[in-house]
C-alpha cells in the first residue's frame, strides 16, 4: 500500500498518516510475535540438539556402566545429606553455645568460646547443663571476661542526687556543688 494509492481513492493527507500509524502497530505487534515465535524455535531447536547428544551418549555406554553411574550418584548423594545434616548440627551447637554466652554476659563471645572444652562440650549428652557449668566455671576463673549484673545493692561514690527541695536552676556553681557533697 502506497502513499499514491490512498490519495487516488480520495483520502486526505489526516487520513493517510493514521491508515499508516494503524498499519505500523499491526506490523510492530507481528514482529514481536515473530521474535517470541524465533525465540521458542532456537530453544526447542537447542533441547533437540541437546537430547540426540544424550541419545549418542547412550548409544556408547552399556548397562553395566549406567548402574555404577547410578551407584556413585547415589552415594554423592547419600555422602551430601549425611554433610548437611553434619553442618546443621554444627550450626545448632555454635548457636547454643553463642546464645548462652550472650545471656551470661560475656564482654567477647569468640574470646569466652575459645576457653571452652568444645569437644567435651560436642560429646556431651545433657549440652544445656554441662554447658551452664562450663561458663559458670569460666565466670570463677576469668570474671574480667564477663560483665557483671549490677543488682544496685552497691553504690560507690555517694549518690547523685539532690538534697529534697532544692531547685538546680535557681542555683550557682558554687551552691550545686556545696550541696552536691
Amino acid at each position: 500500500m502506497k502513499t499514491e494509492e490512498l490519495k487516488a481513492i480520495g483520502l486526505t493527507e489526516e487520513q493517510i498518516a493514521e491508515v499508516f500509524k494503524l498499519k505500523g502497530k499491526e506490523i510492530g505487534e507481528l514482529n514481536n510475535k515473530i521474535s517470541v515465535l524465533e525465540a521458542e524455535k532456537n530453544s526447542l531447536t537447542e533441547q533437540i540438539n541437546t537430547a540426540n547428544a544424550e541419545i549418542s551418549s547412550y548409544k556408547d555406554l552399556d548397562i553395566e556402566t549406567i548402574k555404577k553411574n547410578a551407584q556413585d550418584y547415589k552415594q554423592k548423594y547419600d555422602d551430601l545429606v549425611i554433610q548437611s545434616q553434619n553442618e546443621m548440627k554444627q550450626l545448632q551447637f555454635n548457636h547454643t553455645i553463642e546464645n548462652a554466652l550472650t545471656k551470661s554476659n560475656a564482654k567477647n563471645i569468640k574470646a569466652v568460646k575459645s576457653l571452652l572444652d568444645l569437644e567435651t562440650l560436642t560429646n556431651s549428652k545433657d549440652l544445656t547443663t554441662d554447658l551452664e557449668n562450663a561458663i559458670n566455671a569460666l565466670k570463677e576463673s576469668e570474671a574480667y571476661l564477663f560483665n557483671i549484673e549490677d543488682n544496685g545493692d552497691s553504690s560507690v561514690g555517694g549518690s547523685n542526687t539532690l538534697p529534697a527541695g532544692q531547685d538546680l536552676s535557681k542555683m550557682s556553681y558554687e551552691d550545686f556543688l556545696k550541696s552536691y557533697k
